[in-house]
């Protein structure tokens, strides 16, 4: 029976994944709790990996009960990586489409193509056009461990003809995320996110992983080649991001403190500003009533910068 071309159901893809044609790390066919795998495709996850385009910076990873989320800002793009990785044969391609779950929040469409050959991480970007802040939820905790989010689902194709041409575009493809973060300019914001990424690329250029696209036949033994080189660095790149995440949200936490208190001295000050000037240049019985006008003032402002915060 020939192998005909066109969109590949579920039936198809655990056919190609059992024939070496296709390989996701980590999956398992076996794993029955496992609902990546749909009917029209496969969805893939959130890891922790999610920049923020207009800041230059990694998004703050809130962690609530069992939620693992960030707030994406009005008019923001995050860029995001997948926790899983992919490799297709040069016959299978595939488009990526946004799952309703999230467009239905806001959240601008995804559109853009998978290449034959292609393998590695997927780098995809989360737009919020409104003029509102958008909770993205990208994990639970269950089971005793965190089970992140899909967001994205992968359409595949079987092609018509396989393709002669190799995919240039390289792995993750973080080596483009650093020429938009720096844009032609220089700081030192972007300069922590640069070095954490370059880092990350080095290790990934000194791991010395299979690339199964120059293999001209791919058996079983080089696809769990490809699943135990993105599991080791996979582990490796989330001990570097991870520490360079934490160190956001501190600095991010401390700068919040900073700016809350800002508006009570604004108002302080200028309130001290008029009564001063109301003492200086007022007669007499009128400058007597500035103590006390100023110490009202300055507990109904004390008052109204508590219940703020509280809220």
């Amino acid at each position: 029976m020939s192998i005909k071309a066109g969109m590949m159901s579920d039936v198809d893809i655990r056919e190609a994944i059992k024939n070496n044609e296709i390989c996701i790390a980590p999956f398992d066919l076996n794993d029955s709790n496992d609902r990546r795998l749909t009917p029209a495709g496969f969805n893939f996850s959130f890891s922790d990996f999610i920049v923020s385009l207009n800041q230059k910076t990694f998004y703050k990873i809130h962690k609530r009960g069992n939620e693992k989320f960030f707030m994406i800002e009005p008019g923001d793009t995050a860029i995001a990586l997948t926790e899983e990785s992919i490799w297709v044969s040069k016959g299978i391609g595939g488009t990526f489409h946004s799952k309703v779950g999230y467009v239905s929040q806001g959240l601008g469409h995804i559109s853009t193509t998978l290449d034959p050959q292609w393998q590695g991480q997927l780098l995809i970007s989360v737009n919020n056009p409104n003029r509102k802040k958008i909770k993205v939820n990208i994990a639970r905790f269950e089971r005793g461990e965190w089970i992140y989010s899909t967001f994205i689902t992968l359409c595949l194709f079987r092609l018509i003809t396989p393709t002669r041409t190799e995919s240039d575009n390289h792995a993750s493809r973080l080596d483009t995320l650093c020429e938009i973060i720096l844009d032609g300019k220089w700081t030192p914001k972007q300069n922590k996110l640069v070095e954490c990424i370059q880092k990350m690329l080095t290790i990934m250029t000194s791991q010395n992983a299979i690339k199964l696209s120059d293999l001209d036949v791919v058996d079983r033994s080089h696809i769990e080649t490809f699943a135990k080189d993105h599991k080791e660095l996979l582990a490796k790149w989330k001990g570097i991001y991870d520490d360079e995440i934490e160190k956001v949200n501190e600095v991010i936490l401390i700068r919040k403190k900073i700016f809350s208190y800002i508006p009570l001295i604004a108002s302080i000050v200028v309130v001290s500003s008029i009564i001063f000037g109301v003492w200086k240049w007022s007669p007499s019985h009128l400058a007597n009533l500035s103590i006390p006008l100023f110490s009202a003032t300055l507990a109904y402002i004390v008052a109204w910068a508590t219940a703020k915060k509280k809220k």
